[in-house]
């Protein structure tokens, strides 16, 4: 499924990999946000390429990583959106959780068809 993206100010196409369609279609089938370990779980697609496939959430760190990997993530794309979660309830130590977008939820139904 081929479809576009800007950066900047130009229009580019995008293709989206195998895996980032099985994230995106768990993502729809949640019912609440996702770690990435359960999405790794739930998608079949090994823990150390969720990362990519999603898009770390620093803007700095993930344009560098899409840089060396030669794809959007489904963050940039703006498929995905995030959430820091207080794992403990005392601050000591957080865990970023994810969950689709209404424009990823779009882009699904345009690849079921």
């Amino acid at each position: 499924m081929t479809l576009t993206y800007s950066i900047d100010g130009r229009v580019v196409p995008v293709q989206l990999r195998k895996p980032q369609q099985r994230i995106l279609k768990c993502l729809a089938r949640a019912k609440s946000w996702l770690s990435r370990a359960h999405i790794s779980e739930r998608a079949e697609v090994d823990i150390a390429w969720v990362g990519d496939h999603l898009g770390k959430t620093e803007l700095v760190a993930r344009t560098e990583r899409e840089r060396i990997t030669g794809y959007p993530s489904l963050i940039t794309l703006g498929y995905v959106e995030t959430k820091s979660m207080d794992v403990y309830g005392d601050g000591s130590s957080t865990e970023t959780n994810y969950r689709i977008t209404q424009s990823g939820r779009q882009v699904i139904k345009q690849i079921e068809d």
